[in-house]
C-alpha cells in the first residue's frame, strides 16, 4: 500500500479531497470511507483544531550533509565519452609551448647542420642546458614517482561509521540516536533540540547542532528557511504538552569531528540509502519530501 494511500480503501488521498490524518501514525482515511464525517462537519473539525489552544514544542533538526569529496571511478559508457571527447579535442586544439618548443628545436637542429663549430656553439650557449627530448625525461620520471592517495581510508577498511573521512566518493548524512520527548527508547534521528524563548528556530538549529556534536564541527547552514516539517503526539504522562513539531534545516558540513556529548548516545555518517534501515517509517516519508538522493 502506498504511504498515502487510504487506511480503508487503499486508494491514494488527493490534495483536493476531504481526509482525516492520524496524530500518532501519520495515516490517512477519506471523509467518507467509514468515518462517520458529513461534510459540514468536516469543515468544523477543521476550523475547531485550527482555534484549539493545544501546546506544541517547536524543535528544529539539523539535516548535516558531507558532499563527495573525490570523484567516482567512470562507469564504461563515460570512460567511452571521454576518449572519444579527447581525441576530438585533440584534433581540434592548437599546439602547446612544449610542442612549439619541439618544432623550433628540430628546426635547429637542421639548421645547424650547415653551420661552423663557433655558430653551434654560439646557438647552444643562447639555448637552455637540456633539451626538450632531455626535459621530457625528467618529468616523465617525476611522474613514475609520483602515487596517487588511496581512495579507501583506515574507517573504509575498519567499518568505523562515526568518522566523517570515510566513503570519500559518496555523499553522506549524519544521523544519532537521542531521548526523543515523552520516549523513554532513543530513536534515530537527526540532530534535534527543542526551540528557547526569543530564539528563531534557524538560531535553534545552529544551537542544537553545537550542543548535540561538539563545537567541533563546522557547517554552513543553506537558508533561513526550514525546508522540511514533521509533528508528532506526546503521550499522556507529558501534559500539557500536546506534541512535537520538528522543522528541518539543510546544512552542510565543512570540517571538524562529531564528539561525544550528554544529549545523544550514538552517532552515524551513512548513505541516503541506508537510512531506511534507521529511521521510523513515517519520519522517513517526511525527510524524503526534502532530501534528494544524490
Amino acid at each position: 500500500m502506498e504511504e498515502d494511500a487510504c487506511v480503508f480503501c487503499k486508494k491514494a488521498v488527493r490534495s483536493l479531497q476531504h481526509d482525516i490524518t492520524c496524530d500518532v501514525c501519520d495515516k490517512w482515511q477519506h471523509r467518507t470511507c467509514n468515518t462517520g464525517f458529513l461534510r459540514c462537519g468536516c469543515r468544523h473539525a477543521s476550523a475547531s483544531a485550527v482555534s484549539s489552544n493545544k501546546k506544541w514544542q517547536l524543535h528544529s533538526a539539523v539535516c548535516l550533509q558531507r558532499y563527495p569529496r573525490v570523484i567516482k571511478p567512470p562507469t564504461d559508457l563515460e570512460q567511452k565519452y571521454k576518449e572519444i571527447m579527447g581525441r576530438i579535442e585533440l584534433r581540434k586544439s592548437l599546439l602547446s609551448d612544449y610542442e612549439l618548443d619541439l618544432v623550433a628545436e628540430k628546426h635547429m637542429f637542421e639548421k645547424m647542420k650547415t653551420m661552423t663549430d663557433d655558430e653551434k656553439k654560439k646557438l647552444l650557449a643562447e639555448r637552455s642546458l637540456l633539451t626538450m627530448a632531455e626535459q621530457l625525461d625528467v618529468w616523465t620520471k617525476e611522474l613514475d614517482n609520483f602515487k596517487l592517495a588511496d581512495k579507501l581510508t583506515d574507517a573504509d577498511k575498519t567499518g568505523d561509521e562515526t568518522t566523517v573521512n570515510q566513503k570519500l566518493d559518496e555523499k553522506l548524512v549524519l544521523i544519532v540516536r537521542q531521548n526523543w520527548p515523552g520516549s523513554e527508547t532513543k530513536c534515530w534521528t537527526f540532530p534535534q533540540g527543542c526551540r528557547r524563548e526569543g530564539e528563531s528556530m534557524r538560531e535553534a538549529a545552529e544551537r542544537t547542532l553545537m550542543t548535540c556534536c561538539g563545537e567541533d564541527v563546522d557547517a554552513m547552514f543553506v537558508g533561513n528557511a526550514p525546508c522540511g516539517y514533521y509533528q508528532y503526539q506526546l503521550p499522556f504522562r507529558c501534559k500539557p504538552d500536546y506534541g512535537v513539531k520538528t522543522f528541518f534545516f539543510k546544512a552542510n558540513y565543512t570540517a571538524g569531528e562529531v564528539m561525544p556529548t550528554d544529549l545523544i548516545s550514538e552517532w552515524k555518517w551513512v548513505r541516503y540509502d541506508e537510512l531506511p534501515s534507521y529511521f521510523q517509517s513515517t519520519y522517513l516519508r517526511r525527510v524524503r519530501q526534502f532530501l534528494i538522493p544524490s
